[in-house]
């Protein structure tokens, strides 16, 4: 009797489960996780939450069985995505870089040179290899192969699978980053020459 009154209870709360599902699938997938395997993680923090709130409203009905398993589910489901992202910032290892045209990985810690060296803007090419080294991995290879390679955006966009407008934002976002770190050291970045 028990059980078949939980389990009419969770069928009627079916709509309000996918309402947080479907709020949560539009939140960015965790670096370490798959899509796929994201959302049945999070399929089954929202299900798991919603089974306790079943149980306990069974026991002692308070407020709309609906809004309980919706805000509960939400809740639960962030939290866990908020404890993933966490997670995955700080102890995911940066992805192995591609090997370049002669077949070998480049250093994960290569310096990458934007601009050309010269003894009148030398200063300036030390403070950018300062800048450039505190970059992600991820950014610095963007960065070397747009500049160094000369690779267009829509060719690394193919490759990393992203549209060549977020290759676009984020090179543009790299290069904020590095024209601030030299105004922080006291340097004036000299103007990037390409379109």
């Amino acid at each position: 009797m028990f059980t078949q009154r939980v389990h009419s209870l969770f069928q009627s709360v079916t709509p309000s489960i996918r309402a947080v599902l479907g709020r949560a699938a539009r939140w960015p997938t965790p670096r370490n996780w798959s899509r796929q395997d994201w959302a049945k993680e999070e399929g089954a923090v929202v299900n798991l939450a919603a089974y306790e709130t079943v149980i306990e409203y069974e026991s002692v009905p308070a407020a709309p069985l609906n809004q309980l398993v919706y805000l509960r589910g939400l809740s639960r489901a962030f939290t866990r995505y908020r404890q993933e992202c966490a997670f995955s910032s700080r102890f995911v290892p940066p992805p192995t870089l591609p090997p370049d045209e002669s077949g070998e990985r480049p250093e994960e810690t290569e310096p990458v040179a934007i601009y050309a060296d010269s003894t009148s803007e030398s200063h300036v090419h030390d403070g950018l290899i300062h800048a450039l080294e505190r970059l992600a991995v991820e950014d610095r290879y963007l960065v070397r192969q747009l500049f160094r390679r000369e690779r267009t955006q829509s060719d690394l966009a193919g490759e990393l699978q992203i549209s060549q407008r977020a290759v676009s934002k984020r090179g543009h976002r790299i290069m904020q980053k590095l024209r601030n770190a030299l105004l922080a050291q006291g340097l004036h970045p000299v103007r990037d020459s390409r379109p």
